[in-house]
């Protein structure tokens, strides 16, 4: 496998190939992942355990921004001397672990990176595949001898970054190793990565994606939109395109090491001392007194983007605020991550200012106890975005508090009937997602949607389980070696 991110980064992607490589070993395959070195970090007890028997092979990075800055924010990992075996010389860096100082560590990061971020974006307009590139080239030699020793049978690759589909397709070319390409989420197709580059650097990802396509064994999605939208364009190679989707790992349900709360739950109690201090609103005549000092707490597990816009939630608070006004006194977003000026703008704009609350990154081993402690878990989707299903989606679907997802992908609201885990919405309808987020509301802190026992809950969701996604991709790899 080669995943240049992977464990102990914190990102989808790394915790995608993580999954995998996990559950590959207990289904007795014997599992080697090429990965770009983690500096300052190891891998946690649990990650240690899990990965026995697996192969390690880390690339030696000069300098790496994204194992502190990530769009997906999954989680604050444990920092200290590197103590994993792997190429590359060892790390000092500074533990942290309380969430309110990894909060500011957010916030005076988000400044000091935003211009070098800027200019980075900016090059990147200028350059195929993405900036990895020359970097995953230069270690060609090296991953060549790795794959000379190791021998595999097959190669497995995961984007992004994209240009790890087009360097596995020259160690394929260069050892006759067949190889299938996790594309994970569109590539040259994403209607808003894709635009932001020079139309002459666009026609040189398009080329190079096609060769990828037509020279990998197999080419795996992790949405039926995308699938669809590639089947499409390469018509004559839409068979060997197939849909694995992310996944929510078993192992870590009502298991997690050490239960989170301390700060985020101080964060939440220090918000619900202000509503019961608070000046006394004025009352609609079907508001409900009961509600007021009862915080009613939303969580979105992610940060506020173009692909998931806050337009939506403003909408809704908005309407909320004129025909509920008690119900919406107690009403909190938590969100990962500090604001953008902009969005500051927009809530303090419409008055809501106040009813936004930032969270630092949650360590993922974590999230299934921490998400727990919401009454409605929000899910934001551009629908310009909508061939994609966004990861935290799946963080999501195990927990028992409803899903409110916000969007246009049509295997998201099937799967939310199928396991009876919530209801979806176009971002237009802001009235209806107000009127949900009323309709969940209980001043004894339940919620109405009907959960049904445990077993029946697992057995909702269990096929959406690492365990059974790991099982699909085993009997493809498995399909391709045996053609």
């Amino acid at each position: 496998m080669l995943s240049p991110y992977f464990v102990p980064r914190k990102r989808v992607g790394a915790l995608r190939t993580y999954k995998f490589a996990k559950y590959l070993k207990e289904l007795d395959w014997q599992v080697r992942v090429i990965h770009l070195e983690a500096k300052g970090q190891r891998l946690s007890e649990s990650e240690k355990i899990a990965l026995d028997g697996v192969g390690l092979f880390g690339l030696k990075t000069p300098f790496d921004r994204t194992i502190n800055r990530s769009g997906s924010d999954l989680g604050v990992v444990e920092s200290q001397r590197n103590t994993q075996t792997q190429r590359g010389s060892e790390h000092d860096s500074i533990a942290q672990n309380d969430i309110e100082k990894g909060l500011q560590i957010v916030r005076d990061s988000n400044q000091v990176d935003a211009p070098i971020q800027r200019a980075i974006d900016e090059v990147e307009r200028f350059l195929p595949l993405d900036t990895w590139y020359p970097l995953l080239r230069s270690h060609l030699n090296y991953m060549e001898q790795i794959l000379i020793q190791e021998q595999p049978e097959l190669l497995w690759v995961t984007a992004d970054p994209w240009s790890g589909l087009s360097v596995v397709r020259k160690l394929s070319k260069r050892t006759g190793i067949p190889f299938v390409a996790d594309f994970r989420d569109p590539f040259t197709l994403c209607p808003i990565r894709s635009t932001k580059k020079f139309s002459w650097v666009q026609k040189i990802d398009k080329r190079l994606e096609g060769k990828v396509i037509q020279e990998a064994a197999a080419i795996v999605f992790t949405a039926g939109e995308t699938l669809k939208m590639y089947q499409k364009l390469y018509a004559k190679y839409a068979d060997k395109m197939h849909v694995i989707h992310n996944a929510f790992d078993s192992d870590l349900i009502n298991r997690s090491e050490e239960y989170l709360s301390t700060s985020v739950q101080s964060q939440i109690k220090e918000s619900s001392e202000i509503i019961e201090h608070s000046t006394t609103i004025e009352l609609t005549q079907d508001s409900d007194t009961e509600l007021i000092g009862n915080l009613f707490k939303l969580l979105f597990l992610g940060k506020f983007r173009s692909s998931s816009p806050i337009d939506p939630l403003i909408e809704s608070f908005n309407v909320l605020k004129r025909n509920n006004p008690a119900f919406f006194s107690t009403l909190r977003l938590y969100h990962i991550g500090t604001l953008d000026v902009q969005t500051q703008e927009k809530l303090s704009t419409h008055g809501l200012t106040d009813h936004f609350e930032s969270l630092a990154p949650v360590p993922y081993d974590k999230v299934p106890d921490f998400i727990e402690e919401f009454d409605g878990l929000i899910s934001l989707l551009n629908p310009t975005r909508n061939m994609v299903i966004p990861s935290k989606f799946w963080d999501y679907l195990p927990a028992t508090p409803p899903i409110i997802s916000i969007g246009t992908n049509n295997e998201m609201n099937e799967i939310l009937a199928t396991t009876q885990r919530g209801y979806q919405f176009e971002s237009s309808q802001a009235r209806e997602i107000a009127d949900k987020m009323y309709a969940l509301r209980d001043p004894r802190g339940a919620v109405s949607i009907n959960r049904g026992t445990p077993k029946d809950h697992f057995e909702r969701i269990e096929s959406f389980s690492a365990e059974q996604k790991t099982r699909e991709l085993s009997r493809l790899l498995l399909s391709v070696i045996h053609k």
